[in-house]
């Protein structure tokens, strides 16, 4: 019995020693957990079939997809064309908490509320006025303080000599910034641009 719908890992073990290391990992199965009765049979090449669940049905419908297309694309068109289809499964069965799971995702990473708010309207009301749907509202109020058109909220961080500088301290200035995390492979391909503008020249994209 689960509270609320969640994705899950099943992690079997070669011995009871070092539980979550890597090198004593022998299996990992991810699922996701609901309140159904799930039955997940594992054969001897460690490949994993769940069943008893319609949502773990769709789960594998949609890894399966997500599959194809990091095999055919890289870099930022994969994000574009994950993102895409990502958005094409959720409009295609909306009357799925499984959906709703994927669309929450979605506004976590969300940048702009854009259609976001309207997508959330197609969605039942039990979803929308379920603890996962509450917290999307939340995140939803969140991003939409900083949409395009907003004033950008006030924030200090330290410069390259360790001395910090605020957002007011640029006030009536023209101000480029961006934020990227050196483990995102999209970010570090656009890093280019970003020396291009740093030293003023132009590229074509």
């Amino acid at each position: 019995s689960v509270p609320i719908v969640s994705r899950a890992i099943l992690y079997i073990q070669s011995s009871t020693e070092k539980v979550l290391s890597n090198s004593n990992r022998r299996f990992s199965c991810y699922f996701i957990l609901e309140n159904e009765d799930i039955y997940i049979k594992i054969d001897a090449a460690n490949k994993f079939i769940v069943t008893g669940s319609k949502m773990n049905d769709l789960h594998l419908e949609f890894l399966l997809g997500t599959r194809a297309k990091v095999k055919e694309y890289k870099g930022i068109e994969l994000t574009q064309k994950l993102n895409a289809f990502t958005d094409s499964f959720i409009q295609r069965n909306p009357q799925s908490a499984y959906s709703f799971l994927l669309f929450g995702e979605k506004v976590g990473q969300a940048k702009q509320v854009q259609n976001l708010r309207e997508e959330f309207k197609m969605f039942p009301a039990e979803f929308k006025e379920s603890p996962i749907g509450t917290e999307i509202q939340n995140k939803l109020e969140k991003i939409s303080t900083v949409t395009v058109g907003k004033q950008a909220p006030q924030f200090s961080l330290p410069d390259l000599k360790g001395n910090t500088v605020q957002l007011s301290d640029y006030k009536e200035k023209f101000l480029f910034i961006h934020f990227w995390a050196s483990w995102c492979s999209p970010c570090r391909e656009e890093n280019t641009y970003l020396v291009n503008a740093y030293q003023g020249r132009t590229m074509k994209i």
